[in-house]
């Protein structure tokens, strides 16, 4: 999650370099699913300021999940190996 687009730019094109992104817009929010460094994550601009954080952190858990993702049935099998 990041404040300003310029902390999202590097991440989002390692993980097109690694494979296929998926993006999804909730409300006002693209999140941006993919794998990066080979671990599977979201990125998402959230804004700057308390509020515009915890609410994109409240999207992101409720959506995405607040558990291992390693572990998940929504991520495909490709990227779920094992959970340490």
């Amino acid at each position: 999650m990041a404040a300003l687009p310029q902390e999202l730019g590097d991440l989002i094109e390692s993980m097109n370099a690694a494979g296929e992104v998926r993006t999804e817009t909730i409300g006002r929010r693209e999140y941006h699913v993919g794998i990066a460094h080979g671990v599977p994550c979201v990125v998402t601009l959230a804004r700057v300021g308390k509020v515009a954080a915890a609410a994109t952190a409240s999207a992101l858990i409720h959506v995405f999940g607040g558990e291992c993702h390693w572990c998940s049935p929504a991520w495909p099998a490709a990227c779920a190996p094992t959970c340490v």
